[in-house]
């Protein structure tokens, strides 16, 4: 015992000789910002753009669903850290025979025809989640919660509500009759 507490007195000052700070170490960063890329952080999370959505995850041969929120004005930091939290719950939700399910997360701006898959009432940023089903795709979007499209923590808590109904079956997904290039376009 003695002589850990002597060898972690020898580490401890020659790191503070060094100008490390305690607090910033054990974060693992030694006394520097953490330079690790923040959109390494995200690169589970796709933005789809009419060149990218069939191979990102709207073609017939993805055993995934992919959940995309759609949004206004483009992803902001506030949607990506929801997006992170909806993520980490879903990872967590089973069908009736215990397999989890596979999802892909994605982005898109609410233009073109995208709005066409939206419910009545919506506010942006709202989630569609698509699958490939009998060769056809088919999607579903979030229902509008009772008190409105703009009920605080609608996808907070909406949105899991949704992927534990596609989990247990009872969601009913609708044939989307577009190319998936068109819901970019008018």
């Amino acid at each position: 015992a003695m002589l850990a507490s002597t060898l972690f007195m020898m580490t401890g000052n020659a790191a503070r000789s060094r100008g490390a700070d305690w607090a910033s170490q054990a974060q693992g960063s030694w006394g520097r910002h953490d330079t690790r890329n923040q959109e390494d952080k995200y690169a589970w999370l796709t933005s789809l753009t009419k060149d990218n959505a069939d191979a990102a995850c709207l073609r017939p041969q993805q055993k995934s669903l992919c959940v995309v929120l759609l949004t206004q004005k483009g992803l902001e930091e506030k949607h990506k850290r929801l997006l992170e939290e909806l993520r980490s719950d879903a990872s967590t939700i089973r069908t009736s025979t215990g397999q989890s399910l596979n999802w892909k997360w994605a982005t898109a701006p609410a233009v073109g025809m995208w709005p066409t898959l939206l419910p009545e009432e919506v506010t942006l940023p709202w989630v569609v989640v698509f699958k490939y089903a009998k060769a056809q795709l088919r999607a579903i979007a979030m229902p509008v919660p009772l008190k409105g499209g703009k009920q605080k923590r609608r996808l907070s808590e909406g949105v899991p509500k949704l992927l534990r109904s596609i989990a247990d079956g009872t969601a009913r997904f609708d044939k989307v009759d577009l190319d998936t290039r068109k819901l970019f376009t008018r």
